[in-house]
């Protein structure tokens, strides 16, 4: 996640203190943990199983989106 934040900065032409990608990283963990938990207790399945159904439906959207599949 780190990588990705420092890709966002170098692509905006941004520099961010330690700080500040500290308190990114900290959103974007709190908020993966949260759909998490939630989709594990939703569908009553393990954590594991629970982030690959996310990572699926995550892919099965951008390929909505852009049309690749019907």
């Amino acid at each position: 996640m780190v990588s990705h934040l420092e890709w966002v900065q170098a692509l905006s032409g941004l520099f961010w203190e330690e700080e500040q990608v500290n308190t990114e990283l900290e959103k974007k963990m709190v908020k993966s943990f949260k759909q998490v938990w939630d989709v594990a207790a939703r569908r009553k399945v393990p954590f594991r199983c629970a982030a690959y159904l996310i990572a699926i439906e995550r892919i099965a959207e951008v390929y909505r989106y852009r049309g690749i599949f019907p």
